[in-house]
């Protein structure tokens, strides 16, 4: 059966309501053996499989097209995501070569429908469950549905090429993209002409410390997240950078463990077009995206100044040009803002409104830009 027939089918059985869970144990128990599978794979992290993105849908629904015809909907707990593929458990076994179709779901609710065939399938004495493995038709855009699959954008400060090198691996290998620049005035000049979703200063950095690059890059309206490093070990050095605007401080070096924590905390849910196959629209898209961090610094900049005119310009363009691009989300939180504006002529009134809109510009991505 090819994938527009099943995918035809899936359609059909999607109106039959019936919904077979076939794994007879409670979400917590199956959190608990899934935690305990990836605390294994950790300990042979040699042998893991590149680009595996953790994905625990409690409720995801596979539809496998049996022998003799009859298609079947499960509710399965999914285990990972990849771009080829994923995984769940299931209480029954699946013959490999099986027709089916996933429905993945997106972070924002959005599901989509993805044809494959039904792979390995591992029998889990201890837990009396199968793994399972479906394998996708076409590779698929995981970022689209695991935030985790999204790189974080970073840009890193440091004059030591060593230090530098090892914080690069590990960030790496934590799904990020690194971009290294040596001194402050270049990371200055890097943060505000490109889009970081994190920038790590090293305090002691030539031409300009990074307590200054910090405060200057604050004053001019950078809205993004921002770690110090430092060798210093006085007690009060990390209260002293979270109070010139620094998000964090870790001390050097940095390990692994720290690194996932900021990233974690960095990492959001990233916003998507939904005219992001548009053959007219989609290609569009990047360079919107690549104005949005302008706009945002543009805007917190004017808010500083009490511009309330240049807010609402501001604003006002994000209104009309977001739904637009398909980012219906950009202009539904800009309309109360400018509504406000022009009522009130009091940023006071819309300054949380003014963060969210910002944060959710920063977060805006695209399938067809390299991260």
């Amino acid at each position: 059966m090819d994938d527009r027939s099943l995918k035809k089918q899936a359609d059909s059985a999607r109106a039959d309501t019936r919904v077979l869970r076939t794994l007879k144990r409670t979400d917590a128990e199956i959190i608990s053996i899934l935690d305990e599978m990836d605390r294994q794979d950790a300990a042979h992290a040699a042998a893991r499989v590149a680009s595996r993105y953790k994905y625990r849908i409690s409720s995801l629904r596979i539809m496998v097209a049996h022998p003799g015809g009859s298609i079947v909907t499960y509710s399965v707990f999914s285990r990972w995501l990849a771009p080829k593929g994923l995984a769940f458990l299931h209480g029954s076994f699946l013959h490999a070569g099986t027709g089916c179709v996933a429905q993945l779901i997106s972070p924002h609710g959005s599901w989509n429908d993805v044809p494959g065939t039904i792979g390995p399938c591992s029998y889990m004495m201890n837990h009396h469950a199968y793994e399972i493995e479906m394998v996708f038709s076409q590779e698929v855009d995981a970022s689209l549905f695991c935030p985790e699959a999204a790189s974080v954008r970073v840009l890193l400060a440091d004059e030591d090429p060593v230090m530098a090198e090892v914080v690069r691996a590990h960030l790496q290998q934590l799904n990020a993209t690194v971009t290294v620049v040596r001194d402050g005035q270049e990371a200055m000049d890097q943060a505000l002409s490109a889009a970081f979703d994190l920038i790590m200063l090293d305090l002691e950095l030539p031409k300009i410390a990074g307590q200054d690059a910090i405060k200057t890059l604050r004053e001019k309206g950078y809205p993004g997240y921002a770690v110090a490093m430092t060798s210093m070990s006085r007690p009060s050095i990390r209260d002293e950078c979270l109070g010139i605007g620094f998000n964090e401080c870790l001390h050097k070096p940095a390990t692994l463990n720290q690194l996932s924590k900021v990233l974690h905390n960095v990492r959001q849910e990233p916003l998507f077009s939904t005219l992001e196959a548009d053959p007219v629209i989609g290609p569009l898209i990047p360079a919107f995206i690549k104005t949005l961090p302008v706009i945002a610094r543009d805007i917190q900049d004017a808010a500083t100044r009490e511009d309330v005119a240049a807010v609402e310009r501001l604003v006002r363009t994000l209104k009309v040009q977001g739904p637009s691009l398909g980012f219906g989300l950009i202009g539904e939180l800009a309309v109360p803002i400018e509504a406000g504006l022009i009522e009130s002529h009091n940023l006071g009134t819309v300054r949380g409104r003014l963060r969210t809109l910002v944060q959710a510009c920063l977060l805006a991505r695209s399938s067809r830009m390299s991260n």
